[in-house]
């Protein structure tokens, strides 16, 4: 089960209501271009564009109640900052299998 922040998540649909729906599509969106933009970083070893990703994707899971995923993001942020491609493959893996039970989780709730 996705690490969401369930009275967050309560709070954001009770305030943006029918845009609520919105706001999961634009961040399963994203989402997705950023883990792409993760593994296009690896096979050219961009650690700049991987750091990019990373942030983006920490602030963005942080902003939607994903505490698992934002933490993962940071630490995969922190992984290419120091250009510590061996540590950043397995974040990568750990990210897309939270990010699949977040965006299942976050896609029943709108």
């Amino acid at each position: 089960m996705a690490s969401l922040n369930t009275d967050m998540l309560a709070e954001l649909k009770d305030i943006m209501e029918d845009d609520f729906a919105i706001l999961v599509d634009t961040f399963v969106s994203d989402t997705d271009k950023r883990i792409d933009v993760f593994e296009s970083s690896m096979d050219m070893a961009d650690a700049d564009a991987l750091r990019k990703a990373a942030h983006g994707l920490k602030g963005s899971s942080s902003n939607i109640g994903a505490e698992r995923l934002s933490k993962l993001s940071a630490d995969l942020e922190v992984a290419a900052k120091e250009m510590a491609f061996h540590i950043a493959i397995d974040l990568i893996e750990d990210v897309k299998q939270e990010y699949h039970l977040v965006r299942a989780a976050l896609l029943e709730l709108k």
